[in-house]
């Protein structure tokens, strides 16, 4: 009896430390995903803040030095790096304006206790 008990925490253990081990593997899986996602971020930004070219000529619209292909791939990812970055900087200037505003609504209220002081201690 004690055997099959001894046997079942054994296999359990087992389990438990597969299960870790799985979730380890995504875990390191999806940080590395990640991390190649603002890789290619970051590349794009580089891109973009040399002009969208890699020291080559970059030829004529349509492309004749690189390959038509390659210059479009390469001009569509430049407008998608603008996207992204016009979005960005579209939620810092609403998280700006959100703390402006919540500056303003407590002095407001700093304000208003200031004023209710104030009439409390006339009172007294």
């Amino acid at each position: 009896m004690e055997e099959d008990e001894i046997e079942e925490e054994v296999e359990e253990e087992n389990k438990e430390g597969i299960e870790k081990k799985i979730e380890d593997e995504e875990m390191e899986e999806k940080e590395g995903k990640e991390i190649k996602e603002e890789e290619i971020k970051e590349e794009r930004r580089r891109r973009r803040r040399r002009g969208g070219g890699d020291g080559e000529r970059r030829g004529d619209r349509r492309g004749e030095d690189r390959g038509g292909d390659e210059y479009e791939e390469e001009e569509e990812e430049i407008e998608e790096v603008k996207k992204e970055e016009e979005i960005e900087y579209k939620e810092e200037e609403i998280n700006e304006e959100k703390l402006k505003e919540e500056k303003i609504m407590k002095e407001e209220i700093n304000e208003e206790e200031e004023g209710i002081e104030k009439i409390e201690e006339e009172e007294e």
